[in-house]
């Protein structure tokens, strides 16, 4: 009997195991295409049963990564009624709820995106749409705010009025950056003229100066400068590092390029910075124990203040004061009387101070930025910007409504009005980093540390 039934059982065995063999090949036999529009059946079948948290949760759009497979994604889209576009949002919605199905809200979005869906006047506060494809689409008025968008992909994307205010940015792409030029070295500092058509690289090995309109080089000097400034009308250009002042003239009709160095200056008196004023009479030396003010026809030395400590200098839009951080304050002095004044109390150091082209703002910048609107002395708003080891540039839009500014991650565009972040660039960041905005308004010019000159284009960001 026993034999009898061991046989039975091994029949039965082959008889099934037959069946997975022929299944086996016919399963071979159908197209990968067929599989996966079978899958994709199932997906759609599935939405109408999404009741809860739970049940989208379990669901195939929480389990498959459909950024990975563009097919299935293609295979999808013509299976959604209209019911189920708006499903696909509500689960987007629901990301904020709950972090277990973020993986389903990234695959409804990235799949309303290849549709061409209309993102406009929407409220996605507090999503998490990790690693999703949001490219090559319009995004108006959606609110972002304090969403989770790492790895998120806008590239091509138009960004109009959107509020990505306190969002996750962590390897997010909002554009590609255009390479301009490679230069020996690092660049250290981006300065651009008055008129928006040179351009100053203060590099490791030399100073060069850059015509954006030829894109060639129309002078190298071999002084390692660590800042610099053009003057307002552009035809005098000051470079310092250390104890040494050079002064270079150019004459724009008939192209010649002076240059002579000024070496008055003890050595153990470093410059950190210069600038001129508005109007172009003074230019403004500063450093580890002075401050210097020098006519700049004459060039020589106007008026001398000891040093304020750890701050960069800027003038007023009058010309008639400089404006200074110091102990918790912001404050001014007096070109004419030498009179300190106490402006705005902080409770921060201010490492940078800039002003926006119109003067209406000051942008306070020492590991957390601070835009002040200067004439009431009101703090607009601050973003938490600290990340140590950094140092943080800043750089004012020629229309006053946008600053760019560096922070670990890359490169991030704020605007004044909506007091928030409006886009961000993710780009391996090194403190040397140096950033400034285009005269025309649509370009961020980058120097980066191993002497790529990059291109921001914010044509689409708005």
């Amino acid at each position: 009997m026993q034999q009898q039934a061991a046989h039975t059982i091994s029949q039965k065995n082959k008889s099934f195991l037959g069946l997975e063999v022929k299944f086996s090949i016919l399963a071979s036999s159908i197209s990968k295409k067929h599989v996966k529009l079978f899958i994709a059946r199932v997906i759609i079948r599935s939405i109408p049963k999404w009741k809860s948290l739970d049940s989208i949760e379990i669901s195939y759009f929480n389990k498959i990564n459909f950024m990975q497979d563009k097919e299935l994604i293609d295979l999808l889209i013509p299976l959604l009624c209209p019911k189920m576009y708006e499903d696909l949002c509500i689960v987007i919605k629901l990301s904020n709820k709950s972090n277990s199905i973020s993986l389903a809200a990234a695959n409804a979005i990235s799949i309303l995106n290849r549709t061409n869906f209309e993102f406009r006047n929407l409220d996605f506060r507090g999503i998490n749409i990790s690693n999703s494809c949001l490219s090559k689409n319009a995004f108006i008025n959606v609110n972002f705010k304090g969403s989770c968008l790492k790895g998120v992909n806008f590239c091509q994307s138009k960004l109009y009025d959107c509020n990505f205010r306190n969002c996750d940015f962590t390897e997010a792409l909002f554009s590609r950056l255009k390479i301009i030029e490679k230069f020996e070295g690092s660049i250290k500092k981006v300065i651009i003229s008055k008129d928006g058509k040179l351009l100053l690289l203060c590099c490791a090995r030399n100073t060069i100066l850059w015509d954006l309109n030829l894109k060639m080089q129309l002078h190298s000097s071999n002084f390692i400068s660590k800042s610099a400034a053009f003057s307002p009308c552009g035809n005098l250009i000051i470079l310092v590092d250390e104890g040494i002042k050079v002064f270079i003239k150019w004459d724009r009709k008939l192209g010649i390029i002076t240059e002579k160095a000024n070496t008055k200056l003890v050595r153990s008196q470093k410059i950190y910075n210069v600038c001129f004023s508005p109007c172009g009479k003074y230019i403004l030396f500063w450093g580890s124990n002075f401050i210097e003010l020098e006519d700049s026809v004459s060039l020589n030395i106007y008026k001398k203040w000891k040093a304020y400590p750890y701050t960069l200098l800027n003038f007023t839009k009058c010309g008639k004061y400089i404006i200074f951080g110091d102990k918790g304050w912001i404050k001014q002095i007096s070109i004419e009387s030498d009179r300190v004044e106490k402006l705005i109390h902080i409770s921060w150091m201010a490492k940078e101070l800039t002003f926006s082209p119109s003067h209406k703002h000051l942008s306070c910048n020492g590991g957390n930025l601070f835009i002040i609107k200067f004439e009431t002395q009101e703090l607009i708003f601050a973003e938490d910007m600290s990340r140590k080891g950094f140092n943080y540039s800043t750089s004012w839009s020629p229309y006053n409504d946008k600053i760019v500014v560096s922070d670990g991650n890359g490169f991030c565009l704020f605007d004044i009005e909506k007091q928030a972040p409006v886009a961000h660039m993710r780009e391996n960041y090194n403190k040397n980093d140096s950033i400034c905005y285009s005269k025309c308004g649509r370009y961020v010019f980058i120097g980066k540390s191993n002497g790529l000159l990059k291109l921001w284009d914010l044509e689409n960001i708005g």
